[in-house]
């Protein structure tokens, strides 16, 4: 399962890469822009490394850059503790048995918007949630297993969250690119 919004949490990426062969690590990064005018451009190097292999070594990080791997694990560190940046694992939904992937639009009431997130969020089918302009007020991605999994997530959950005025849903046919944009180019002018 792509799991992106609630977060399977890797601290160091000192990964026995045998054993997640077939996991592909990713970073996330976050949009808090305080945590991102504090970042250096080495911060921008360690992250770009991170993302095109999670599972890197701090050491190989740090011989490219001419730093000190405690300098690479500390900044990490405080990245993580900043919430800039999350580790997690992902895997073919289809191969781990989530055949019924999809995209939900939610319009929620405006007073119960912050409750209805909150509810939604603890939902262990979401996998990332989004709040949007537009028609919708809310973007939910869900991995279900089967459409019987998806009915009862959307009917007998969701639709009965307080506030929840429509939905529209989008079942997802396949998913033909998956990647994060390189964190540079957030500095690019």
């Amino acid at each position: 399962c792509v799991i992106r919004g609630l977060y399977f949490h890797t601290i160091f990426p000192q990964i026995d890469r045998n054993r997640f062969d077939k996991y592909e690590i990713r970073n996330k990064i976050s949009h808090n822009t305080r945590t991102s005018e504090k970042m250096d451009s080495l911060d921008y190097e360690i992250l770009a490394m991170l993302q095109a292999d999670g599972r890197r070594a701090f050491t190989e990080i740090a011989k490219k850059h001419d730093v000190t791997e405690g300098t690479v694990r500390k900044r990490v560190a405080r990245m993580i503790d900043e919430k800039v940046v999350k580790f997690i694992a992902l895997a073919e939904p289809n191969k781990v048995g989530f055949e019924a992937p999809a995209i939900i639009q939610a319009k929620v009431a405006p007073n119960k918007l912050e409750s209805a997130v909150r509810i939604i969020e603890e939902y262990p089918e979401v996998s990332y949630l989004l709040r949007v302009t537009g028609n919708y007020d809310l973007l939910i991605e869900v991995r279900c297993r089967n459409l019987t999994h998806f009915a009862e997530l959307l009917h007998h959950r969701l639709q009965k969250i307080e506030g929840i005025e429509d939905t529209h849903t989008m079942m997802v046919l396949s998913t033909e690119t998956l990647k994060e944009v390189d964190v540079r180019e957030a500095k690019r002018d």
